[in-house]
């Protein structure tokens, strides 16, 4: 963001020096297991490693509020470079998949223990909290927009019912909300900042919204 700012601005060379910045998750990205991988004050991978709970309370030694299954998929400006990352769409969605089956590796009352933010689960998947939402749409830049349909329609049933279940974690600034509503609309802007909606399962036969010129955009 901070890189195209500087090019509307014209100043090339702040563009080039955020824009390389931009690429920084390579450094710590480990391809042997295809997660990110926090590094020691000499550039290597510290080791042993847990994915589920290195990092203590809250994983907020390595992480934060969630832990490295999460945080596999936090790079939302260049999801295309992060496929590659991984290995191509095949790998990409067979990790994915693997997010949302692999179980907690503790009782629960020992996994929020540590990780009391990582509350929703679906495997290693939290529904809620922020890092996690786009997650579900990243099927869509892997070739299966049907495992992105079908996953929203899953979890809107699952967590977001109308009963004392209706929202599985911390509402900050109504996030959650906001992606129970684009996602029943059936889009949601999974880059930050980049005005495209990915295309999800409409819960709907039919939504408007009315824009602040005037106009509608119906669904």
């Amino acid at each position: 963001c901070l890189s195209q700012i500087a090019s509307e601005l014209g100043k090339t060379e702040d563009a080039e020096y955020f824009k390389k910045r931009s690429f920084n998750y390579r450094h710590i990205f480990n391809s042997e297991t295809s997660f990110f991988h926090p590094k020691d004050s000499k550039g290597n991978f510290i080791e042993p490693f847990n994915y589920e709970f290195s990092g203590g309370m809250g994983a907020r030694g390595f992480y934060g509020e969630n832990n490295g299954w999460v945080y596999r998929w936090d790079v939302q400006h260049n999801i295309p470079d992060l496929i590659q990352l991984m290995g191509g769409n095949e790998n990409f969605v067979n990790n994915l998949n693997a997010m949302f089956s692999k179980p907690l590796g503790r009782s629960k009352y020992a996994f929020y223990a540590m990780l009391p933010d990582h509350t929703g689960n679906v495997g290693q998947f939290s529904m809620a909290n922020e890092p996690s939402l786009h997650i579900p749409y990243l099927y869509n830049f892997a070739g299966q927009p049907w495992k992105t349909q079908k996953r929203i329609s899953v979890l809107l049933d699952q967590w977001f019912r109308n009963d004392l279940m209706g929202v599985p974690g911390d509402e900050d600034g109504g996030g959650m909300s906001s992606f129970v509503v684009f996602s029943c609309m059936g889009i949601y802007p999974v880059t930050p900042g980049n005005p495209v909606y990915n295309i999800g399962s409409p819960q709907f036969n039919e939504s408007t919204i009315k824009l602040e010129n005037g106009n509608e955009f119906r669904i």
